[in-house]
């Protein structure tokens, strides 16, 4: 099936589809609402999930629905549903229909945890990568602001001087940042009234 379909979106739809016919079916031959293979029913979507995605939950969540639906209506109209697994056998398969689904939630559960913490992890190597670009395109600027042969500087929005060059210290008569600072606490202090 998948050499034919070239799509593991069609072999998972089709696995979560023959699962949820034989849950249903086996329901139709074992006691309709009661049967136990409708425990499997909610964890179907879940499979359809982790296997194809929101095609198949949702696909497969409607196609629940409305099995549960139509063996609803059966019931209400009287359909007497045969019941093969009666006594012990029917608390047996009742006990390992839900183990065996506790079991496979706690799987897609593991499974979905693992692929979180992966995505992650190659998010978070992203981030030390961008970082990393960061600090190097910052550190180019700094010698590109530094190296410049011209007066330059920096001001916050407000006026106050936030950095200047070595160029714009010696045209200025200055020797240091902080001296620089003191004497213009702001831009406007640089120009004549």
């Amino acid at each position: 099936l998948l050499r034919w379909s070239r799509s593991a979106t069609v072999l998972g739809l089709v696995q979560a589809f023959s699962m949820l016919t034989i849950m249903v079916f086996m329901a139709l031959l074992d006691g309709g609402l009661d049967a136990p293979s409708l425990y499997w029913v909610p964890l179907i979507p879940m499979a359809a999930a982790v296997t194809v995605g929101p095609i198949g939950t949702i696909s497969t969540l409607i196609a629940g629905v409305v099995s549960l639906v139509g063996l609803y209506i059966l019931t209400e109209q009287g359909y007497a549903f045969p019941n093969y697994t009666g006594g012990l056998v029917r608390i047996r398969f009742d006990m390992l229909a839900l183990i065996s689904g506790l079991a496979f939630a706690a799987l897609v559960g593991w499974l979905y945890e693992r692929h979180t913490r992966h995505e992650l992890n190659r998010l978070s190597d992203g981030v030390r990568g961008l970082r990393g670009r960061l600090g190097q395109s910052e550190e180019r600027y700094r010698q590109l602001f530094e190296q410049l042969p011209i007066g330059m500087y920096r001001t916050t929005p407000s006026g106050e001087i936030v950095l200047a060059n070595a160029a714009c210290l010696r045209l200025l008569g200055y020797t240091s940042l902080d001296d620089f600072r003191q004497a213009h606490p702001t831009v406007g202090s640089l120009y004549a009234n």
